[in-house]
């Protein structure tokens, strides 16, 4: 076993599937099968080009479960046949944030599949102490949502939602969808979601809550009606645009809640003036921790996460190009896993 199969990005919109060296486990580390892999938005940002950190060639994918192969290392309960998802956390262990517990937000934070091959390929080699054992219940391509549902919980986490508060979420996307899950999970009261997309509004509805379709109404009015005037007592902007960042404080209610999920590639409005004046909270987000994907795991296994209104298709890797194809058409694809 010399070669794999591996889908290579090789620069702006170009990527291609090509025989390439099946990689070695480094001490410390472990050989992984792919079972399935899922397109990320950050995938669809190196794709495009818009990565300052990628430099082609490089295999993408930092969402995957798999199969362990190989074990370069004791000390660990770890060993062929396990089904696995890893987080691909890349932290140095110096810097002042992983020395304090923090390794998420290590100042030199790198990903598998950003600064590092990662899992659009038959194998991948991960740090052993990032590889989470599956539940024998949950089957691979669920498995392989534990990445984006870890970013969902942690960004629940870093909120104050109580049981039975009133939420919003701006943006129905994959992170969208699954922010919304975790916070019916925890108890939150009433959801309201906001959407451009008519197919993505229509899967979210599916959990009850209530939609917004901002082209036809305006959203913070909607959501004033919904709590009578009050406004919501957490808001999670999801979506990491102007439009949707410069609605957040009008939303929220006095000494409310906004929490930052997604990431704009530029500075973005935010009416500062009023966060003072109705004393709101901002909260920043980003990735995971181990505990969170705990959670995660946990999550999915016992059925408290709907992947069937997030996978919207499941594709061979070596339709990968597709793959790229129907993310780009926005609302026509949500996750889509590609199988090795």
């Amino acid at each position: 076993m010399t070669k794999m199969l591996a889908a290579v990005y090789e620069g702006p919109n170009t990527v291609g599937v090509k025989e390439v060296e099946v990689p070695r486990p480094a001490p410390g580390e472990a050989l992984i099968r792919v079972a399935y892999a899922g397109i990320c938005g950050s995938d669809m940002l190196i794709y495009r080009g818009g990565h300052p950190r990628v430099k082609p060639p490089l295999i993408m994918g930092h969402e995957f479960a798999g199969t362990i192969v190989d074990v370069n290392t004791t000390g660990t309960d770890l060993k062929p046949g396990d089904q696995v998802v890893v987080e691909p956390l890349l932290s140095c262990g110096r810097c002042e944030a992983c020395r304090t517990g923090n390794y998420h937000v290590c100042q030199t934070l790198g990903l598998l599949g950003i600064d590092r091959d990662g899992g659009f390929a038959e194998y991948v080699t991960a740090a052993v102490d990032k590889i989470y054992k599956v539940p024998a219940t949950l089957s691979p391509d669920v498995a392989a949502l534990v990445e984006p549902v870890a970013v969902a919980v942690h960004a629940v986490r870093r909120s104050n939602v109580k049981v039975g508060d009133r939420v919003v979420v701006l943006g129905a996307g994959p992170i969208g969808q699954l922010v919304t899950q975790v916070l019916l999970a925890a108890g939150a009261g009433q959801v309201l979601v906001s959407e451009l997309g008519e197919g993505r509004r229509k899967r979210v509805a599916e959990l009850g809550v209530t939609t917004i379709d901002p082209a036809v109404c305006d959203p913070v009015v909607e959501v004033k009606k919904a709590t009578g005037g009050t406004g919501a007592d957490v808001v999670f902007e999801v979506v990491g645009a102007a439009p949707t960042t410069a609605q957040v404080v009008a939303m929220a209610k006095v000494r409310g809640e906004v929490v930052f999920v997604g990431i704009g590639a530029r500075p973005l409005p935010l009416d500062l003036q009023n966060v003072s004046f109705k004393e709101q909270n901002l909260v920043g987000t980003r990735v995971y921790s181990f505990r969170d994907y705990e959670i995660a795991l946990g999550l999915l296994a016992t059925g408290k996460i709907r992947p069937e209104l997030v996978v919207t298709h499941r594709l061979p890797l070596t339709e990968v190009q597709y793959g790229f194809d129907l993310m780009a058409e926005g609302d026509a694809a949500l996750k889509i896993l590609l199988k090795p």
